[in-house]
C-alpha cells in the first residue's frame, strides 16, 4: 500500500527520535449486505494529508493510556462509534510516514452491530 514513488526513509531501520505516534482503527461491522469498515475523508487544508481518504484515527494525546486508546478515541470523535462497544482484535504492523513524521499503528476491531457509526 506504499505510495509511488516510494520514500526510502519509510524503510530506515531506526526511526527519527522526534517521530510522532498515531493510531488508526480498522473497524469491521456487519450490515445486511455483508461486512463493512468506515473510512473518512480528511478536510482540505495546507498540509501533508489534506483531502486524503483514511481510516479514522490521529495523533496520540497525553491522556491516552496507549495507542489502542488513541485509535478508539479518534474513531469515536470522527465517526461516532462508541469505543466501549468495540471488541479489539489486535494490531497490525506499524507504518512510518516520513512526510509527516508519524508512526501509524493500525488497530483492528469489530462491532456486533452498526450502532452509532456515521455513514
Amino acid at each position: 500500500m506504499s505510495p509511488i514513488p516510494i520514500d526510502i526513509r519509510r524503510f530506515e531501520p531506526v526511526l527519527p527520535a522526534d517521530h510522532r505516534k498515531s493510531g488508526v482503527l480498522i473497524l469491521f461491522y456487519p450490515d445486511e449486505r455483508g461486512a463493512f469498515f468506515p473510512l473518512i475523508k480528511r478536510p482540505e487544508y495546507v498540509g501533508f494529508h489534506s483531502g486524503q481518504v483514511a481510516f479514522p484515527g490521529g495523533k496520540m494525546e497525553l491522556s491516552d493510556a496507549d495507542i489502542i486508546q488513541t485509535a478508539l478515541r479518534e474513531a469515536e470523535e470522527e465517526v461516532g462509534v462508541d469505543r466501549d462497544q468495540v471488541r479489539v482484535l489486535g494490531r497490525l504492523s506499524d507504518l512510518y510516514i516520513p512526510t509527516s513524521n508519524f508512526l501509524v499503528s493500525p488497530v483492528v476491531g469489530f462491532l456486533e452491530k452498526k450502532t452509532g457509526i456515521h455513514s
